[in-house]
Order: C-alpha cells, then structure tokens, then sequence
C-alpha cells in the first residue's frame, strides 16, 4: 500500500495523524481530516505543514499532551489512549473523539479520531440498558415493600 492510499484510508476514516516536533508543536502527515476545518475555521491547514496544536479548539489536548510527552519519553510499545471526550463544533453540534500516543520508528505520533455514528448508537444502547436495570430494580423494591 503506497502512501498517498494510505493517507486518503486515514482521512475517509476520520483519523488526523500528528508528527510529535517539540513541545505542543506537531506536523500534519498525510490528509487532513474534513472534519478538522469544523474546528480550526481561522487556520489555513496543509498537509506537511507544522501546528501547534489548537488547544483553544480541543482543550482536552492540553492535558493529555503533558501524558502524551512522558509516554513519549518512556518508548512504550503500547499506545497511550486518552479516553472519550465530546468537543462543539461552531455550530453547537457534538463531537466524540479519542487521541493517542505511538511512537512508531522512534517517531513520536499523536492521533486524534473522530468517533463515528456507530459509537453514538453503541453509547445509546448502553444507556437504555442502564435505565432498564434502574427501573427493573425500582419494581423489584416496590414488589418487595407490597410484600411486607
């Protein structure tokens, strides 16, 4: 697989691929991501091109990056993930999306996904099924009380 399929494979999956530089600045390989452009509307973004991270657009980063950095210098092999978090676009609308750390090659990298509709449809099942176990046992204590 040559390069330019897979950064077209990253991009069409919602994945942005970070080159770790230095301190909060990183450079964008591969093809930017659309929905990016939701978030960084006054940056003109380019692939090669060198960022600092928008930590006013994503400021869950600004944390996990001081993780992301200690990790880095540690060379585990295994990816540091930063768990979920939700981000409004301009427009108010809700997004979902995980970073991790990797170094690859001795290349620090950061991946920041953008979790698809799959993932909303998983968390509203699992939210169902939390509020059927409330209520499943809320009718277990009545049954119990009208018992007694």
């Amino acid at each position: 697989m040559n390069n330019s399929i897979t950064a077209d494979l990253f991009a069409a999956l919602n994945i942005l691929i970070l080159e770790y530089i230095d301190a909060g600045r990183f450079r964008i390989t591969g093809k930017i991501p659309a929905w990016l452009k939701k978030f960084c509307p006054r940056r003109k973004l380019t692939s090669g091109m060198e960022v600092l991270i928008p930590q006013e657009d994503f400021l869950f980063l600004e944390n996990f990056l001081i993780d992301a950095e200690e990790f880095w210098q540690q060379e585990s092999e295994n990816p540091l993930k930063s768990g979920i978090w939700i981000e409004n676009d301009l427009t108010g609308k809700e997004y979902h999306f995980e970073a991790s750390a990797i170094t690859v090659n001795q290349q620090k990298i950061l991946i920041i996904e953008l979790l698809d509709k799959d993932y909303i449809e998983k968390l509203a099942v699992i939210q169902q099924a939390r509020e059927n176990k409330l209520n499943y046992y809320q009718v277990v204590k009545e049954n119990q009380k009208k018992k007694f």
